[in-house]
């Protein structure tokens, strides 16, 4: 096999990721009506889904180094597909639903935190040609993932009924169970020797590796904070029917983050990164604006989609930027920044799930602009210069 295998593999890989957090989100208004799940519950869900991506992040600094990328990777694919296989039954045989959920986001959950942490890295550490623009064209397939669980979700919802949902899940667990196969046999380049790894200790000691942590918190909350609750925002503020807000949501933002990626790697020559992560953060602060203040309800929703397009550049561009700036960090700086980034995507959308019990989605999307606001503000530092 080839390293195009393993490129495929790593796309894949990324779909699985895209499919483990936006996969539930679709089904909240669902749990919420049938089961009686309250979303300040719901938002506590999404916050577990990325504290114990976390503790992943975090566990996998070490773990990653005694099992090496390749067992890592596997593992990432295997744990998710027993998610989706525990998703599928455990709320239907379980007295609590909320605890059922619980115990299977857990487990998806591990598996898309250690696709986040090894997958990108083994990407980095391709041979060139092969890694040149590739990491934004890499994160695309978070989106095109993003995409597809929504459209073939909801598509399948409206015609064979709010019940099989759980036959859904079954069916997102195959694909992790066939790339885990294929990742078995790829090639893969393992990490930089311990003796020529950057020491975290040292990264730490660096205050532009230090901001570029924080403002990997501001992007991971700016991209899911918006994209967790887009379903629910089109549905009950907007009063859009679930398909035609779904895919005027959920899949046009992850259509804009897609191209503003595939876009990002192709322009990379181009125009650098900083000046595409400055333009990105400012972008996603106007539409959170409009997304919250418009009242049109159309505006509203494709304010939320155009977000995506803002999003778009600042995790794959901060992971390329970390890479060029500190080249010897290794899979380590991959975990903090990972770590970083997951610990956004808990706050993010859970802020806005605590704030909109309360206040409604449009003033929690209004409170959510503070996000990007942080990314920007930390762009335009002068440590950049």
């Amino acid at each position: 096999m080839s390293y195009k295998t393993t490129r495929f593999s790593c796309y894949v890989a990324y779909i699985i990721s895209a499919v483990v957090n936006n996969f539930l989100p679709l089904l909240f208004v669902m749990f919420n009506e049938d089961y009686g799940v309250t979303y300040p519950q719901l938002s506590i869900l999404i916050f577990f889904n990325f504290a114990v991506q976390l503790l992943t992040d975090v566990a996998s600094i070490k773990l990653v180094r005694k099992i090496g990328s390749r067992t890592a990777a596997v593992a990432s694919n295997v744990i998710s597909c027993a998610g989706f296989v525990l998703l599928a039954f455990l709320p239907t045989v379980m007295e609590s639903t909320l605890l059922a959920l619980f115990i299977a986001v857990f487990f998806t959950s591990v598996g898309a935190g250690l696709i986040e942490v090894i997958i990108s890295p083994i990407m980095d550490r391709l041979p060139a040609p092969e890694t040149k623009g590739y990491m934004a064209f890499l994160h695309s397939f978070y989106c095109w993932g993003q995409i597809l669980v929504t459209v073939v979700t909801t598509v399948i919802l409206k015609f064979a009924g709010n019940g099989s949902w759980s036959k859904i899940s079954l069916l997102w667990a195959a694909p992790c169970l066939l790339n885990s196969i294929l990742l078995c046999r790829v090639p893969i380049v393992e990490d930089v020797s311990e003796e020529k790894r950057t020491p975290l200790k040292t990264l730490f000691g660096n205050k532009l590796f230090v901001l570029i942590v924080l403002i990997m918190f501001a992007a991971g909350a700016s991209e899911l904070a918006i994209a967790q609750w887009a379903s629910a925002f089109a549905e009950t503020s907007l009063g859009l029917p679930k398909m035609t807000g779904d895919i005027l949501g959920p899949s046009a933002f992850a259509l804009f983050m897609g191209i503003g990626r595939v876009a990002s790697a192709l322009l990379q020559s181009k125009i650098g990164i900083r000046i595409q992560l400055i333009a990105g953060s400012a972008l996603s602060i106007v539409c959170y604006l409009v997304s919250s203040l418009a009242t049109n309800a159309l505006v509203s929703v494709f304010a939320c989609a155009l977000c995506g397009l803002g999003v778009s550049i600042l995790w794959p561009g901060l992971y390329s930027l970390a890479s060029a700036t500190f080249k010897t960090g290794g899979n380590a700086m991959f975990s903090v920044l990972a770590m970083a980034g997951d610990i956004g995507c808990s706050v993010g959308p859970w802020v806005l799930g605590m704030v909109a019990g309360d206040g409604g989605f449009k003033t929690a999307i209004l409170v959510g602009t503070v996000f990007p606001v942080i990314a920007l503000v930390g762009l335009l530092s002068k440590r950049f210069r």
